[in-house]
């Protein structure tokens, strides 16, 4: 977004739903939407878990001898971008860039745009496994392991 495109102080809050990992530049995103809102309102955010959920780096993994489901993380410290395929264009030459970070990198980058967090949920997977005999374990781990995250931001500086 271009700053000059937003009046100063003139929104009461702001959202950003499954979106913020397809942008690049986070900092000018946080930088322009404290410009556009008011002074102590609220910016939101959804997306995927950036702890749990990292575009080829995490997978499902199953342990026989403790009969448990797990979620492997092969990679998470390191900024990355990864081209998705998103129906229905996927093809090898339309597809979106999705970036991973850290949490720090949100937090850090909040901050110096002049927000403070005041509000985080951890969101689990509502989907149930059909019967069968790994159905309970995996039912256990989809509550016990979230795969979205939810931010609320308040713009103080």
């Amino acid at each position: 977004a271009n700053p000059e495109n937003f009046e100063k102080d003139r929104f009461d809050g702001m959202a950003c739903l499954m979106a913020i990992q397809n942008i690049e530049n986070i900092e000018a995103l946080f930088k322009n939407a404290a410009i556009g809102l008011k002074p102590q309102c609220h910016l939101v955010f959804v997306m995927t878990h950036p702890c749990f959920r990292i575009p080829r780096q995490t997978h499902w993994g199953w342990d026989e001898e403790k009969k448990m489901e797990y979620r492997r993380i092969d990679h998470y410290r390191t900024k990355t971008n990864v081209p998705i395929l998103t129906p229905p264009f996927a093809n090898k030459d339309s597809f979106t860039l999705t970036y991973h970070r850290p949490l720090e990198s949100y937090f850090a980058a909040l901050s110096s745009a002049g927000f403070a967090v005041d509000g985080l949920e951890e969101w689990i997977s509502n989907k149930k496994s059909e019967p069968g005999k790994r159905a309970k374990a995996e039912n256990r781990s989809r509550k016990e392991i979230p795969l979205f995250l939810a931010v609320r931001a308040k713009l103080i500086g």
